[in-house]
């Protein structure tokens, strides 16, 4: 066996692999630049599906693809990336007869985007995109928040709390329609807030109904405020001559909340207390609580002190 080995033609032999290997070589590249056919299977999404319709079919989630081109770039989609999922947008105008109807037009280009340009189509399966739908009602529905946002001391809303859009397209049939006259964000619980933001708010859809879009913007305003005073006279109109009134107290202190960057853009002109005379004979009694007969129409808390007068009708006489 040594002897084997020891006489054994390893140069011509080592020779003789060497050139087998290069001619496999040269028979691979000769083979990838012939042309071929081969099957490649490509995701598939369905986008934009109008919000009217059910689907009674199930839509295909990949497409096979039989393409033609030479071995280099066919090469490519075996042993390349993944393929990324050719997207469909699906449109109002897709819908025919009752069918959701997608051309081979839009088909074939979305699969372009998706090859190489050397690339041709032979075929592809499925090769028919028809789906049979059932149309559903529609009504606007009010968005309502659940939960609670507090506010830290000395802060103040600048505005009402509010979801954009504050109103929302639902769809469903008839019936489930028409026990669905809100929708409800996700439940949301914020303390001691400081400072103005926005947040995405998941939506709770109440099952078989569908909505435009699943989640609303939450907006929240605040600034830190002052709290700011002014004495108001209390008047009282349409009084009869000949008669006179006097009030107890004849002024109040109106203490409000003012954002501190418009603390003097309010003036006391702005305010009014003022009773009507008819009014208080109806009443029948002789103390009354005090509200704001005007006001600035920004002005959101505010307090009287006192927040009862008292008041006395006298006859003049001559």
């Amino acid at each position: 066996m040594g002897d084997f080995f020891k006489f054994f033609p390893w140069g011509k032999s080592l020779t003789f692999m060497f050139f087998v290997f290069v001619s496999f070589i040269f028979w691979i590249l000769q083979c990838l630049q012939q042309s071929f056919e081969i099957e490649i299977d490509i995701p598939l999404v369905f986008e934009k599906i109008p919000n009217n319709i059910i689907l009674i079919d199930s839509l295909a989630g990949t497409i096979n693809v039989r393409v033609f081109d030479r071995g280099t770039a066919l090469l490519s989609y075996s042993l390349g990336k993944k393929m990324q999922p050719v997207f469909i947008e699906c449109s109002e105008k897709d819908i025919k007869n009752n069918f959701l109807v997608i051309s081979k037009n839009q088909i074939q280009q979305e699969l372009s985007k998706q090859l190489l340009a050397t690339t041709q189509i032979v075929s592809y399966f499925p090769s028919d995109y028809s789906y049979a739908i059932e149309t559903m009602q529609q009504k606007e529905v009010p968005i309502s928040i659940v939960g609670e946002i507090s506010l830290s001391d000395a802060y103040m809303f600048v505005d009402t709390v509010f979801v954009d859009p504050p109103r929302i397209l639902i769809f469903g049939s008839t019936e489930a329609l028409s026990k669905c006259n809100q929708i409800f964000t996700e439940d949301v619980h914020i303390e001691e807030v400081d400072v103005s933001f926005k947040k995405e708010l998941k939506l709770l859809v109440p099952k078989n109904i569908r909505v435009e879009k699943d989640f609303v913007e939450l907006n929240v305003d605040v600034t830190a405020f002052t709290e700011r005073k002014f004495s108001i006279p209390i008047l009282c109109k349409s009084l009869p001559q000949g008669y006179q009134i006097q009030f107890f107290p004849s002024k109040v202190d109106v203490f409000y909340q003012v954002a501190q960057d418009k603390f003097n853009e309010i003036d006391a002109s702005e305010f009014e207390i003022i009773f009507d005379y008819q009014d208080l004979i109806e009443e029948n009694r002789l103390s009354v609580p005090l509200v704001l007969s005007k006001r600035p129409s920004s002005l959101r808390k505010y307090r009287i002190v006192p927040d009862i007068m008292e008041f006395i009708i006298e006859r003049n006489i001559r």
